[in-house]
């Protein structure tokens, strides 16, 4: 009996007998109340609380109880926790696949040598990483489908080769130093398949394997599975620019265009985040993330400068194609477009941005020739008459154009490929007007000042060639395999409209004859040839991405074999007097010593008489027959 009274009273003042609290008695327990207890009764097992004592209630304290310690982990947690981390290997082992078929990872060495970007990775000695991380990375092997797998050290190497070489010649695409090649695999794998792609050697098989399976890529994921992000914009960006694309004879070129179109849209990327014609309680974000299979809405969420970057590259290459190829719709300029460039400038985190917005702003110069120009392909005849207002268009954006070349910050002003692409913008200023003739009223004045309008213009176009042609010989021939498309365009271009220009017929304002003479243009595709020779070499011995002209191990540079070609076309096309005296007897190719061609075997056939799609597939498609009557249709892409 003592034994319970003892209970009952450390129950109420604690273990120690001392001041601590009273525990409440079960009734004011059950209901929840204060239990107060007088003070003569506090320690005393027989009195009862306040509450019980004016309600007459029998008044107990339940004896305390200690809660039940947890023990250790069971068998039961102990599985579960190793199955969660066997699924977190396979989550791991997937990332490292290229394909469904599980690679064999080649056996670490020993002593793997530290690269620099290992040194520099910061260690966490805290990581649930497995030991050794930095080997497997180099000792990994990535497959994207039989006869095109890199192992961890390779993919590091081109990755590398890629951010200190092929970046900066198209820097609207920008992978940070500081990722490798494992980081950008598990991030994004179609970026760096394509990444891979433009700097890995590889045979065409191989090239077209590679488009057959980004085209499988693109349609499940944005087709099938709705997936609208960064990483796919920027690997059709990255694909269109370093892929070999012949534009008039690969369609998917165009899709994937479109496509990029489309993500630029979906992404809201050319538009400020801000505008929208919404209320401010409007449920259209709660509906956008219901349609959109939980996808957030980006109403009012600010673009990152890789987005940034990313919209401003499809302008200018959007641009570019509708410019030179007159293939597709253009992302049309806006404001908020050059807010973008002003982010950039302002933000300053990489040098190669102000190299991406002065190509992009030279570029919205350049686009509003369309304003004012004829259209093309209409038949309409009245349209093709070059008029006075029109000269001073083109006078104006020409000075425009020429201010803001030559206010550029050394690092762009001292870039030969910036320059190459300022003299074939210049050029396209003044293309269109080799088609235009001059007004009937002037033309019957052989004195008049219009009549020599369109000369001037016309001389002015065949003078930017000549600077095109060595702006372009200025740079070093190792960089030629590292141009983009959107470089090697201008090259299409400037290449058709001096043929156009040179072969134009005589009239009142205009003589090829003086023009020739002026430009060799047989000389400079030689000596653009050559360089091209002596890059591909270079590529070959290098270890780089070749551009052969066939799948043979010998088979010559496509750009080399192209060009001397369209030098023989030339020749063949223009009688010998107007040749220059140190000019050459054409050289036929190894490949194909058939293909010196003579005039009689062109027929009658001149450039005009073509349409506006011959010039930019002149360098693409097959090398016809000697026996066609007709220049061939080629498309173009370097």
């Amino acid at each position: 009996m003592d034994t319970d009274h003892e209970a009952h009273s450390m129950s109420r003042t604690g273990p120690d007998g001392g001041g601590a609290k009273p525990r409440a008695c079960a009734n004011c327990a059950r209901l929840k109340i204060k239990c107060r207890w007088p003070e003569y009764g506090n320690g005393n097992p027989d009195a009862a609380c306040l509450r019980c004592a004016r309600m007459k209630f029998s008044c107990h304290v339940p004896a305390a109880t200690q809660k039940r310690k947890r023990g250790k982990s069971t068998r039961v947690a102990q599985l579960e926790e190793k199955l969660d981390g066997i699924v977190s290997l396979l989550a791991a082992h997937r990332h490292l696949q290229a394909s469904s078929m599980s690679p064999t990872p080649p056996e670490p060495s020993k002593e793997p040598r530290e690269s620099p970007r290992e040194a520099a990775r910061p260690s966490n000695a805290n990581s649930r990483e497995p030991l050794g991380r930095d080997v497997e990375d180099l000792s990994a092997m990535y497959r994207l489908f039989p006869g095109f797998s890199l192992t961890g050290e390779q993919a590091t190497a081109y990755l590398d080769i890629y951010q200190t070489e092929l970046m900066p010649n198209f820097p609207f695409v920008v992978i940070p130093p500081s990722m490798d090649a494992h980081a950008l695999y598990s991030q994004s794998p179609s970026l760096f398949w394509v990444t891979m792609a433009a700097v890995a050697p590889q045979s065409l098989a191989i090239q077209e394997e590679v488009r057959k399976w980004l085209r499988q890529y693109i349609a499940e994921h944005m087709i099938v599975k709705q997936e609208k992000s960064l990483q796919l914009l920027q690997t059709l960006l990255l694909h269109m620019a370093w892929s070999d694309y012949h534009y008039y004879v690969y369609s998917d070129a165009t899709n994937f265009l479109q496509l990029a179109m489309s993500l630029v849209i979906d992404l809201r990327l050319d538009k400020s985040p801000d505008t929208t014609g919404v209320m401010p309680k409007s449920l259209l974000g709660e509906t956008w993330t219901a349609l959109n299979k939980g996808a957030p809405y980006r109403l009012g969420v600010p673009h990152t400068l890789a987005e940034k970057r990313a919209v401003l590259g499809f302008y200018h290459f959007s641009s570019i194609v509708s410019l030179l190829f007159r293939r597709g719709a253009q992302l049309p300029w806006n404001h908020y477009l050059s807010q973008c460039c002003d982010s950039l400038l302002d933000a300053r985190e990489y040098e190669g941005d102000m190299y991406a917005v002065a190509l992009v702003r030279m570029q919205c110069i350049s686009d509003r020739v369309s304003g004012f120009l004829p259209p093309t392909g209409t038949g309409d005849r009245d349209n093709s008459v070059y008029r006075p207002p029109l000269e001073m268009a083109i006078k104006s954006l020409r000075a425009e154009l020429d201010r803001f070349a030559h206010s550029q910050p050394a690092f762009v002003s001292h870039n030969n490929v910036f320059w190459a692409y300022y003299h074939g913008l210049v050029m396209r200023l003044y293309e269109p007007i080799i088609s235009m003739r001059v007004s009937p009223a002037s033309s019957s004045d052989t004195f008049s000042s219009e009549t020599f309008q369109r000369t001037e213009s016309l001389w002015k176009c065949l003078e930017s060639a000549a600077d095109f042609f060595g702006s372009l010989q200025a740079i070093p021939s190792t960089q030629l395999p590292l141009l983009p498309l959107t470089a090697n365009a201008l090259l299409a271009l400037v290449v058709v409209t001096t043929s156009r220009l040179l072969l134009l017929e005589v009239s009142n304002d205009w003589d090829s004859a003086p023009a020739r003479r002026k430009l060799d243009f047989a000389a400079a595709l030689d000596r653009i040839a050559d360089l091209f020779e002596q890059a591909d070499r270079w590529a070959q011995g290098a270890g780089r991405r070749r551009r052969p002209q066939e799948d043979t191990e010998n088979a010559p540079c496509m750009y080399t074999f192209r060009l001397r070609w369209v030098r023989q076309w030339y020749l063949s096309k223009i009688s010998h007097s107007d040749m220059p005296h140190q000019q050459q007897q054409p050289r036929t190719s190894g490949a194909r010593p058939a293909q010196a061609l003579t005039a009689n075997q062109w027929g009658d056939v001149s450039l005009e008489d073509m349409d506006m799609d011959f010039w930019p597939e002149l360098f693409y498609g097959p090398i016809p027959e000697v026996t066609l009557p007709t220049p061939p249709v080629m498309g173009w892409s370097m």
